[in-house]
């Protein structure tokens, strides 16, 4: 089943990479490389799934994560958040502020995909 997935990443490589497998699973995206871009697009519609990179231009990734657990259109939907920091503190504080989980970059490509499936798998049996 074909799901709408919002990127907020501001790494071209990553969002190509991330992009690509979503493509190869049949899922919709859109991407925004900063929280300035993004905020207009989460009141556009309501995300099955938000990758959210860590480390923004404009904001760090926990301050945007809050916003969008606020968000009347995003609260509930899931945000795997990515990151290259590998601190177990930092995976506990953003699962805290209502992060699904973590993936750290580098990833492998089926670890992405992996994670998303569970995600979405969760989601659709959590109705």
């Amino acid at each position: 089943m074909s799901a709408q997935v919002l990127v907020i990443d501001d790494d071209p490589a990553i969002v190509r990479l991330v992009s690509s497998v979503l493509q190869r699973e049949g899922h919709g995206f859109q991407s925004a490389g900063s929280a300035a871009q993004a905020r207009p697009l989460l009141l556009q519609r309501r995300y099955d799934l938000i990758l959210l990179d860590y480390h923004l231009p404009d904001v760090t990734g926990d301050q945007l994560l809050e916003a969008i657990s606020r968000h009347p259109n995003q609260a509930g939907v899931p945000v795997l958040v990515i990151t290259g920091e590998t601190s177990p503190k930092l995976a506990n504080e953003l699962r805290q502020h209502g992060a699904a989980g973590t993936l750290i970059k580098p990833f492998p490509v089926n670890a992405l995909s992996q994670r998303v499936d569970k995600i979405l798998s969760q989601r659709r049996a959590a109705g």
